[in-house]
């Protein structure tokens, strides 16, 4: 059998207050319930991130702190799309600090706010990054390559 049940949109956060009562086939109508309320709240901001600052070994990430008890998820994919994912933490602190990616090419950053009771607000944009190819290390391993083979 069907639930009953009532969808309704709402625009503004706030409290809302609601009752309901029975009404039967026939048409009568039972008595109202006791009122219930609940309450619709904001989701945490997006934090604003800072561009990532790219090092020879190491890779940080910073973003705007949200204020007191809040935590952070931080997420880093090779795609924009983030389905799949290089690495995923949940932090204490508006930043974090990786070893450098080993393969050249495109990265891409974002994070999103946890409040006190684990309410997770949305992603921030994308940041993206680029990570270039090491000619050096490349040239001199082939180079010690060729040694190896002449002699």
């Amino acid at each position: 059998s069907a639930k009953p049940s009532h969808d309704r949109p709402f625009t503004d956060y706030g409290t809302y207050y609601f009752r309901v009562r029975s009404v039967a086939a026939d048409g009568y109508e039972g008595l109202w319930s006791d009122p219930a309320a609940f309450t619709l709240v904001a989701p945490p901001a997006s934090p604003a991130m800072e561009e990532p600052s790219v090092g020879d070994k190491e890779l940080n990430v910073r973003w705007q702190d949200q204020g007191p008890g809040m935590t952070y998820r931080f997420q880093m994919s090779r795609e924009e799309d983030f389905q799949d994912l290089l690495v995923e933490e949940k932090l204490e602190r508006p930043e974090i600090s990786l070893p450098m990616p080993d393969k050249p090419g495109v990265y891409y950053v974002r994070t999103s706010t946890i409040d006190q009771t684990g309410y997770e607000g949305g992603f921030s944009p994308p940041q993206s990054f680029e990570i270039k190819r090491n000619w050096t290390g490349a040239i001199l391993g082939a180079l010690g390559l060729l040694v190896l083979i002449l002699f």
